[in-house]
């Protein structure tokens, strides 16, 4: 797929590669190609890399239940789910798959993993009046999984197309991997109902974990939550049927992957005849603590005008502290950072929901839910009371995005060197934001008599997205731009390309340490030199960040911002029409996934994840069903 959007060139001819995967009277042994440095033929990978994968699964669940007197309760469940995966991949003889051999090459992975899980809860329920009853519940439960793989892989293949460790040419490259971990835990909840309008509930929650130090292993965490249906107890007017307020206050922990609170050496091959191995690049803390996570929650969610219209609001803050992060330190002492607890992040979010009922009569109806959502998280506190954490600066966005950028005069004009060519600025800079600034989801659904339709559309707007696909695309000159001085520089003999920019003529520019600018007293020319247009492609989108606002033509940081047709069906139903015996139900259904997209991002798609390793692409779904009740 990367071989043919960025690689390949058009004069390349795919039904020849096609129609011929090997070189003639090699068939086995090398595949035939355009470029035998690089890249595969991509009929020859399509067809003849194999990739195996094959899965057990065992899932067993156990539930067991004691009335042990009138609201009294004793409950014990147990579960345990047991995966065996087996796969494998199947290289061909002068497949290129960078770290493998050229001569083939066959791997195997076998993994187990187990998962056990029980509890038991003792449940106690009183009225102690007509209006006023409690619920206690207090339990215990413990989780323990295992997880180990098996790996295997020749080194070279003797014969081609025999997979099989024996055929190996040199020595079979094996290792083993175990992981396993245990969580035990005690609980206990608290709820009061008073007057069916006003709700309490309290929680309490204690876990010993096995991959935290022995002195750190034991973590609190409480909870509280407090409702209350004001039209319950209020009179409201009458186009509110319904009031609800609520909010809760929580505190939650969470621990480390196992074994990460040990240094141990790990085997990286051979070199010499002699075992080489590979120490962290990581100090750990043998006394690390815990994270720890503060929320409290505001709402309230309401209904209108007969159950019309129904709108519910949601804000939370959630501040997240004592958190686990690898602190960079100086390579002089021969690692790259240490793992300490520190920084403090704060998130502030709302979300809206509004449902509503537009029309209503007998043969017809229009449903509709609206929901909008906005978060932000910035950093609150620095490890050490430092400047800054990476690149990030106190009460910066967490979602900030830094980049390498190319120099620019204080007039935003972009600044060449004497050759014509950009030059990159020595300090990251702040570009923007990757998260989106808010989120919308519409949900439409119509019903004419026996027809559904439904019609869903979400999308969002703001955030920054770099595009690896769009700069690899201008380095391999398959970007669609990238032919535009091509044809006048051969003709010319000489580069005719003038990039829009300055020159600097005389005086300095200070910074300071984080880059900001102390003083600047550069004078400029506009630039005349022209420039190789391929050296321009393959430099100026590819080697720093462009946003779309500095250049449209060249830009590889794009807007995040997008909304899709997200999904379209068509439900008909045909019960009556067919008039089968026996049959209570029969529909047909015609539906579209992902269909039609507007977006700011050129050639990508911002809703399919990032891109800084060369993004798949998405796809859309087209299908049918039909549905048979009897």
């Amino acid at each position: 797929m990367y071989t043919i959007l960025i690689w390949m060139g058009d004069d390349v001819d795919g039904q020849d590669l096609k129609e011929h995967m090997y070189v003639p009277g090699q068939e086995g042994y090398r595949q035939a190609n355009f470029n035998y440095a690089w890249y595969n033929n991509v009929y020859f990978a399509a067809n003849e890399l194999n990739q195996k994968y094959d899965a057990d699964l065992i899932n067993a669940q156990m539930v067991l239940k004691y009335n042990i007197a009138e609201g009294l309760n004793l409950q014990g469940r147990g579960s345990a789910v047991i995966q065996d995966i087996f796969e494998d991949r199947q290289s061909p003889k002068t497949y290129l798959n960078y770290g493998d051999a050229r001569e083939g090459d066959y791997k195997t992975w076998n993994s187990k993993r187990l998962t056990v899980d029980y509890d038991i809860l003792a449940s106690y329920t009183k009225s102690l009046t007509e209006d006023i009853s409690f619920d206690v519940n207090a339990g215990a439960s413990t989780f323990y999984r295992k997880y180990q793989q098996e790996y295997n892989s020749t080194d070279g293949l003797v014969v081609p197309f025999v997979y099989s460790l024996n055929n190996t040419s040199g020595n079979v490259a094996a290792s083993t991997y175990f992981q396993e971990r245990a969580t035990n835990s005690v609980y206990a909840t608290l709820g009061l109902d008073l007057y069916n309008a006003v709700f309490l509930t309290a929680a309490a929650r204690n876990d010993w974990s096995s991959t935290l130090p022995k002195e750190n292993r034991s973590y609190f965490y409480p909870s509280v939550s407090l409702s209350t249906v004001v039209s319950n107890f209020v009179t409201m007017p009458k186009a509110v049927d319904y009031l609800k307020l609520y909010g809760s206050w929580a505190q939650v922990s969470s621990d480390l992957d196992p074994y990460s609170t040990e240094s141990y050496y790990t085997n990286s091959g051979v070199f010499g005849g002699n075992i080489k191995l590979q120490y962290p690049n990581g100090l750990v803390n043998s006394n690390i603590e815990p994270e720890s996570s503060n929320s409290f929650e505001l709402g309230l969610s309401s209904a209108f005008l007969k159950n019309r219209l129904a709108l519910d609001l949601t804000y939370y803050n959630v501040v997240d502290t004592n958190q686990i992060i690898d602190l960079p330190i100086s390579n002089t002492s021969g690692f790259e950072n240490r793992k300490v607890n520190g920084n403090e992040y704060t998130t502030n979010g709302l979300e809206v929901v509004l449902n509503a009922k537009p029309i209503l009569t007998e043969d017809f109806s229009w449903n509709l839910t609206a929901n909008w959502s906005r978060k932000v998280q910035r950093i609150t506190e620095i490890y050490g009371d430092n400047a800054t954490y990476n690149n990030l600066r106190l009460n910066d966005r967490a979602d900030s995005y830094y980049a390498t950028v190319w120099q620019k005069s204080a007039d935003g004009d972009l600044i060449l060197g004497a050759n014509g060519l950009p030059i990159r600025d020595n300090f990251p800079q702040l570009l923007g934001h990757n998260d989106q600034d808010w989120t919308l989801g519409l949900q439409n659904s119509f019903k004419y008599k026996n027809l559904t339709v439904n019609v869903g559309i979400d999308g969002g707007w703001g955030g920054l997205i770099r595009s690896l696909t769009v700069e690899k695309m201008w380095w391999g000159g398959k970007h669609p731009n990238s032919t535009e001085y091509r044809d006048a520089e051969y003709a010319a003999g000489v580069p005719v390309y003038v990039p829009d920019g300055v020159q600097v003529t005389g005086g300095d520019l200070v910074q300071d340490v984080n880059g900001d600018v102390i003083s600047d007293t550069r004078t400029y020319t506009q630039n005349t030199t022209a420039v190789s247009w391929q050296t321009w492609s393959q430099n100026y989108p590819y080697r720093a960040a462009v946003t779309y606002k500095e250049s449209e033509k060249f830009a590889n940081i794009f807007d995040r911002s997008f909304f899709k047709l997200r999904a379209l069906s068509f439900k008909y139903d045909i019960t009556e029409l067919a008039h089968i015996n026996g049959v209570k139900n029969l529909d047909v259904t015609l539906s579209g996934y992902n269909l039609l997209v507007w977006k700011k991002a050129d050639i990508i798609d911002p809703d399919f994840g990032n891109d800084n390793n060369l993004q798949d692409p998405s796809t859309r779904y087209i299908g049918i069903g039909v549905n048979v009740k009897f």
